[in-house]
C-alpha cells in the first residue's frame, strides 16, 4: 500500500554500496532509501566521496551552486563541494550527493583506517564534522527541505546535535525531523574533550554529560543518543538489548534507558534484486519458487557449519 503522505528524506552515511563499503551499514544504505522511494518517498543521500570510487564508471559530476562551499573545522578553513550521481536499480534512481574534499576524503582510499598503519586516521573528528557541515550546506544551497533527515552510526552522530542546537531555530529547518540509526554500538567515535572546539556546537551546553561527553571524552554515538528526535536499531532484541544489558551497551546503557521509549527496533531486510536466487551468479544451481527442488542441491554445496534459511528469501 502506497504512503499516505510522501516525504522528503535526506538519508546520511558514511558509506554507500556499490561505491565504497567496509561492512553492512553499505548495503543498508543503498537498499533502504531505494525502498523508500519505490514506496513514493522522495529520498536523497549525501556520503564522502572516497578516493577508491571510481568518478566516470559511476558518472559523478559537479553541480555549479554546490561547489566551492566554505567552512570552517575549529580555526581552520576548509572548502569542498558537493557532486552528484544515482542510485540505480531496474525500478527507482535516488540520487546522492558526495562530500568533496581531497584533504579528508578524495586522498584516502580506505574509509576509516589508515591500511599501512592500520589504525584509525587521526583526524576523522574532522571527517566527519564536515560531513555534518555538509548536510546543512546541502538543504540551504539547494533549497531542498526534509521532511526528516536519517542519520547512521558514529560518523553522523553530530547531524542530530548540530539540528537541535545550531539549525532548529531557522525558518527552514522548523519543521524537520531527525532519527538516528546505531547500526553497532561498539563503534561509537570517541575522541579527546578538545575536539568540541573544532565543532561549531555551543561548548557551554554540550561540553558535560549531559551533553556530549562519556567520561570525559567526545562521544559522536553520545551525541546522536542525546539529540536525536527517534532512535531506531538493527531489531527489536537489539533495542531491548542495548538499553538494559551493560556489556552490549558499551557504557551508553544510561542514557539509552532514558530514551527507551523512542528507541525502536527494525529488522534489515534484504534487496531482492541482489539476492535473488533466480539471477545469483554465486550460487551452483538458480533456482525459485516453481523448482525449490534446485534448494537442495546448494545446500549440498555449501561449506559445513553454515547457515542458511529459505524462508528468509521467500518471506
Amino acid at each position: 500500500m502506497p504512503p499516505t503522505k510522501k516525504l522528503k528524506i535526506l538519508y546520511v552515511t558514511s558509506e554507500v554500496a556499490p561505491f565504497m563499503k567496509a561492512g553492512g551499514l553499505a548495503d543498508v544504505s543503498a537498499a533502504l532509501p531505494q525502498m523508500l522511494q519505490e514506496l513514493g518517498h522522495q529520498v536523497r543521500i549525501i556520503v564522502p566521496k572516497y578516493g577508491a570510487i571510481d568518478e566516470k564508471k559511476y558518472k559523478i559530476h559537479e553541480v555549479v551552486r554546490l561547489k566551492d562551499i566554505k567552512t570552517k573545522i575549529g580555526e581552520k578553513d576548509v572548502k569542498f563541494s558537493l557532486r552528484s550521481s544515482f542510485l540505480v536499480n531496474s525500478k527507482t534512481r535516488v540520487q546522492i550527493y558526495f562530500v568533496d574534499n581531497n584533504e579528508y576524503f578524495g586522498s584516502r582510499h580506505s574509509l576509516y583506517q589508515d591500511p599501512i598503519l592500520n589504525e584509525d586516521y587521526k583526524d576523522n573528528d574532522e571527517r566527519f564534522i564536515l560531513l555534518t557541515h555538509a548536510v546543512f550546506e546541502l538543504i540551504n544551497k539547494l533549497n531542498w527541505v526534509p521532511d526528516i533527515i536519517h542519520s547512521n552510526d558514529w560518523q553522523c552522530g553530530l547531524v542530530p546535535a548540530y539540528f537541535k542546537l545550531i539549525y532548529k531555530d531557522n525558518p527552514l529547518f522548523q519543521e524537520i525531523k531527525t532519527i538516528h540509526t546505531i547500526h553497532n554500538l561498539a563503534f561509537q567515535g570517541v575522541f579527546p574533550r578538545a575536539s568540541i572546539s573544532k565543532t561549531q556546537l555551543p561548548k557551554d551546553l554540550v561540553e558535560n554529560e549531559a551533553g556530549v561527553l562519556q567520561k570525559g571524552k567526545f562521544n559522536f554515538m553520545k551525541a546522536a543518543i542525546q539529540y536525536a528526535d527517534l532512535l531506531s536499531t538493527v531489531s527489536p532484541s537489539y533495542a531491548n538489548e542495548i538499553c538494559t544489558d551493560k556489556e552490549i551497551s558499551c557504557g551508553l546503557g544510561e542514557f539509552l534507558c532514558a530514551r527507551k521509549q523512542e528507541v525502536f527496533g527494525i529488522i534489515n531486510g534484504i534487496d531482492n534484486e541482489v539476492w535473488n536466487p533466480k539471477t545469483d551468479e554465486f550460487i551452483t544451481t538458480r533456482y525459485g519458487l516453481k523448482n525449490l527442488d534446485n534448494e537442495s542441491k546448494i545446500k549440498l554445496n555449501l561449506p559445513k557449519g553454515s547457515v542458511y534459511n529459505i524462508n528468509q528469501i521467500f518471506q
